[in-house]
């Protein structure tokens, strides 16, 4: 089932009245972003009741910086603290998944000037999973693919997250517009983070990138959706961007790119 995600549409709208005039598009399901509150606000729990709607995954940014990689232990205890906030909302709301975005390193650095400083990043970053899975085990944290250079993890320190957390624990989340950016900014190939997913994506946000462009809907850019099929297990959530100006015309173009693509699955 092709969830949506809902943060960028038609923001002159109320959050509720936005997801009702989703769902006369023909969605269903919705991926909703948290915002940095330690107790997340609407909509509440009453508003989703007697609707046929789901909550496919939360997205939280629980931090400025380095979020929980801050060398700090105050901003680290404040981006676990609102993390955990996020995932008891997406718990009472029927669904595991909680895409966290860790955090960018202290300075903004190239593939070859990474080093030693995403390498303490990790470590941090590592602690702070440890933290949240004690504190919120039935939570499913997912690490999306970072949007920009400064933006961690890239494919090789996913890795050693993987190398040090369960995966009952921690996922991958592919973000497609995201991985072809940094392809082009020459940081991490698109296959690098494809390698993850067979094993330990629990969802893809399938945006399309023209240039370094990114959050347009499939069609509009040059992502290769094929090879992402062949790579995405059946059960991993399929999420559409939701664009400002989204309409039944374009929702259908969209998921016909999918179809022939073979990402959509019965």
């Amino acid at each position: 089932m092709l969830a949506v995600a809902t943060g960028r549409f038609r923001p002159d709208l109320s959050f509720e009245a936005r997801l009702e005039e989703l769902a006369q598009f023909g969605f269903n399901r919705f991926e909703i972003p948290i915002g940095r509150a330690v107790e997340p606000p609407r909509p509440g729990r009453d508003f989703f009741r007697g609707k046929g709607w789901s909550v496919s995954n939360a997205v939280v940014v629980p931090g400025d910086g380095p979020g929980l990689a801050d060398p700090g232990k105050d901003g680290r205890e404040l981006a676990i603290a609102t993390a955990g906030g996020a995932a008891r909302w997406a718990l009472a709301r029927g669904t595991r998944l909680v895409v966290i975005d860790p955090g960018e390193l202290p300075t903004p650095a190239d593939a070859s000037a990474r080093g030693k400083i995403a390498e303490d990043g990790v470590a941090r970053l590592c602690r702070s999973l440890h933290a949240l899975a004690r504190a919120e085990p039935d939570a499913l944290w997912c690490i999306p693919t970072p949007s920009g250079p400064a933006g961690m993890p890239l494919a090789s320190e996913l890795a050693w997250i993987f190398e040090d957390l369960s995966p009952e624990r921690i996922r991958y989340w592919h973000r497609t517009g995201a991985a072809g950016r940094l392809a082009r900014l020459g940081l991490c190939e698109v296959e690098a983070w494809l390698a993850h997913i067979d094993a330990r994506a629990a969802g893809v946000l399938l945006d399309d990138l023209s240039g370094e462009s990114t959050g347009l809907l499939p069609g509009m850019g040059e992502a290769d959706f094929r090879a992402l099929a062949r790579a995405l297990p059946p059960a991993a959530e399929r999420v559409l961007p939701a664009v400002v100006d989204l309409g039944p015309i374009e929702v259908r173009a969209a998921m016909d790119v999918l179809e022939t693509a073979g990402i959509l699955v019965s």
